[in-house]
């Protein structure tokens, strides 16, 4: 369905009707952007802030062109998916301060301009939207503006009402607290967050000091509700994110996986198209997952109808095809695998793809789940566990590098000493990060694995013993996917079009 604002009104409510149905699984999403290239060279070697800040430049910088949204119903095993598109944009407010600007980069524009993308359609009939952060302080100003008459005044705020838009439609997807579903959506989550949510915070993880937390509360007697929430969440990007959505799932990080067995060299590729392709060639001898689109405009996106065209990168069909991949992983997981849908859920709930198939992140609170599921065994053998710590506490910069520089000696003599040999490799970036990561050099150290992470528990111990030398506050959970081939992986060429890999 074709979301405008001409039928704004009536494409909400249907939407509104079908989220909240009991019959509701999941919601997938996608967006098309005016940009997505970083100014600062991406390095696999990047840690979690640092990639963060690279990516947060391109989302404040960029705007959204397209959103889709796709709800998937159960009924019975069978299901059935309602996916909405819409050209979105942010419009100036009058008698506000608030005058939008929207860039361009030649790239992404050329790029979405030869899969179709109407820009005349976007300029004239996109649907405002505006993050619910602004959208308090615009009214908060108007309120507070003396020169406005009261025609002016409630024009005003009407126009700051109707600008939230298809912020609405994300706003719904939290409160129904179902997951949602996207692919290689890292950048895309940046992009709802700035767009939907709110400015992108400074940091991406960062815990208060007491002095802090102490500021804050007093901060929080002091405001409303709605100030509170802001100031309790705008330092922190990870918290921020999750408390608006606890449920994430990444397609890309799923497909790769467990399908390493089935990828050849000449089909590696994770985009949608490639997935959608590889999922009909190679898993139709197995039962696929059986989905149907809803009647009437939904039909739009029916590939087996021969009067259709596949709208690869309309972001309302890339968020159709996301869920559809979604479940037939999901399907082939439980059936094949011999697990169970919670299995599948403990294992890649929240698991996101940050870089190129190698590198990913954990939203939530790892301490608790992430523990829990290497005590009880339920981790899959793709994943290893990197743990690091950070913000040491020491005021002379000098004496800080000396102290870490001994520690990374001890942390690799430690792991020598166990016979980990080359498989562990500690680095500190920043002064302000030590990074552990295990590495399987071949095939062959796969039979060691499940000693690796039995041992793991007790090294972690000793490491933090190390650590605590340092004054170090706390320890960060992360995860990142096992390296089979570490030279191939380190000398890998990125591919020619950076556009069309973004899916």
């Amino acid at each position: 369905m074709q979301v405008t604002k001409q039928n704004f009104e009536q494409s909400f409510q249907i939407f509104s009707d079908l989220v909240n149905s009991p019959k509701t699984e999941f919601i997938s999403y996608d967006f098309e952007m005016t940009g997505i290239r970083t100014t600062e060279k991406e390095s696999y070697n990047d840690m979690p802030f640092e990639r963060y800040e690279k990516c947060a430049q391109v989302a404040r910088k960029y705007a959204l062109i397209q959103a889709g949204l796709t709800v998937f119903h159960k009924e019975d095993s069978k299901y059935t998916a309602y996916p909405f598109n819409a050209y979105v944009i942010r419009r100036k407010i009058e008698n506000t301060s608030y005058k939008p600007e929207v860039v361009l980069e030649s790239g992404a524009i050329k790029f979405n301009a030869e899969h179709g993308c109407d820009f005349d359609q976007w300029i004239k009939n996109s649907v405002t939207h505006i993050d619910r952060e602004q959208y308090a302080n615009l009214l908060k100003e108007v309120e507070q503006k003396n020169d406005l008459s009261q025609a002016e005044r409630n024009k005003a705020i009407n126009s700051i009402h109707q600008s939230l838009g298809f912020t609405k439609f994300f706003e719904l997807v939290g409160k129904r607290n179902v997951p949602i579903v996207g692919h290689n959506c890292y950048m895309d989550l940046l992009f709802l967050h700035n767009s939907f949510i709110g400015a992108l915070p400074q940091y991406y993880s960062k815990k208060l000091s007491v002095e802090e937390e102490e500021e804050q509360k007093h901060s929080q007697e002091a405001n409303d509700e709605e100030s509170k929430e802001s100031s309790t969440q705008s330092n922190n990007y990870k918290e921020r994110i999750f408390s608006s959505f606890q449920k994430l799932y990444d397609s890309k990080a799923i497909s790769v996986s467990f399908f390493k067995e089935f990828m050849t060299d000449d089909n590696k590729s994770t985009s949608l198209e490639s997935l959608k392709e590889f999922i009909y060639t190679n898993l139709s001898k197995y039962r696929l997952a059986e989905i149907q689109l809803g009647q009437g405009a939904y039909q739009d996106y029916n590939w087996d109808d021969p009067n259709n065209q596949q709208k690869f990168h309309e972001a309302g069909f890339d968020s159709y095809l996301t869920g559809w991949i979604f479940l037939q992983l999901r399907q082939f997981y439980v059936e094949n695998f011999k697990k169970t849908e919670k299995d599948f859920e403990n294992t890649f709930l929240n698991n996101i793809n940050v870089m190129n198939n190698r590198y990913f992140l954990s939203f939530g609170q790892e301490e608790d789940i992430l523990q829990t599921q290497i005590l009880n065994g339920n981790i899959s053998d793709d994943i290893l566990h990197i743990f690091a710590h950070n913000d040491p506490v020491d005021p002379i910069k000098e004496q800080q590098q000396e102290k870490m520089e001994k520690f990374q000696k001890q942390i690799q003599d430690y792991f020598e000493s166990q016979q980990y040999s080359s498989r562990v490799r500690a680095s500190i970036q920043n002064q302000n990060f030590i990074f552990i990561e295990l590495s399987l050099q071949n095939n062959k150290d796969q039979v060691d694995i499940d000693n690796l992470k039995k041992k793991l528990e007790n090294d972690i111990k000793e490491i933090q013993k190390m650590a605590s030398e340092l004054s170090v506050k706390e320890y960060e959970q992360l995860i990142f996917q096992q390296r089979h081939n570490t030279k191939k992986f380190n000398n890998a060429k990125p591919k020619n079009n950076k556009y069309q890999n973004k899916k």
